[in-house]
């Protein structure tokens, strides 16, 4: 068998695999600290390319976020609606939570963990918060 031919039946035997490997749907658990109040979060990657983030501390404080994501190799990237150009669906979840947008948040899916990524004042990229699959 011609080389380029055993390599082109290898990639298409392996890129499925590789992609379901790298597949970030499901729910995923968070804790974290904002100013004093401790949340614990529920990272929701559903099908369509759309998620829900939802978060509420012991003091009954909530934070919800609703939007669509893509996905970019090993890396997944979040963005939020804007809380005024949300669906008639969605409308409802606001009076009770607070809006709490993900602006291009980025994540690296790795194992069955989406960690959080940051920028550091140089511009490079930075391990965050670890959201860990339910």
């Amino acid at each position: 068998m011609h080389p380029t031919k055993l390599l082109c039946s290898l990639c298409l035997f392996l890129t499925p695999n590789l992609i379901a490997q790298t597949s970030p749907k499901g729910k995923y658990m968070v804790k974290f600290k904002d100013h004093t109040i401790r949340y614990q979060g529920t990272l929701e990657i559903k099908k369509f390319n759309t998620f829900e983030f939802r978060a509420s501390g012991k003091e009954m404080n909530c934070k919800l976020s609703l939007g669509q994501w893509i996905s970019q190799g090993d890396t997944l990237i979040l963005n939020s609606f804007k809380e005024n150009d949300l669906p008639d669906q969605f409308q409802f979840q606001t009076l009770f939570c607070k809006w709490w947008p993900f602006k291009q948040k980025r994540f690296l899916i790795r194992n069955n963990k989406l960690i959080a990524l940051r920028k550091n004042r140089r511009g490079k990229w930075r391990k965050g918060k670890a959201y860990r699959r339910k």
